[in-house]
């Protein structure tokens, strides 16, 4: 059908034809690629903020792992008394 058209136009007319077919081919092709682009550009940025809150949390989670060893050296350490030294008893 659509080549009994073309048939039916002269040959300028048809190359004509076929340029504006692949002139919308191109069209779809861009709109479809930018598209792809937007969506990736979205989801990276989504990772990416993932990404930053797992640096983070880790990071803190290192920080608290540090204290709560610091706070059993210290409470595991002998030290000895500071008061006033206490006389034997006889």
């Amino acid at each position: 059908m659509f080549r009994q058209k073309l048939r039916r136009l002269p040959v300028l007319g048809s190359v004509y034809a076929i340029i504006a077919a692949l002139g919308l081919v191109v069209l779809a092709v861009g709109v479809i690629g930018v598209a792809a682009v937007y969506t990736t550009n979205k989801h990276v940025r989504e990772l990416e903020e993932v990404a930053n809150r797992a640096f983070f949390a880790e990071h803190a989670n290192t920080l608290v792992y540090a204290m709560v060893r610091i706070r059993a050296a210290s409470t595991c350490r002998r030290t000895p008394p500071t008061g006033p030294p206490t006389a034997p008893a006889s």
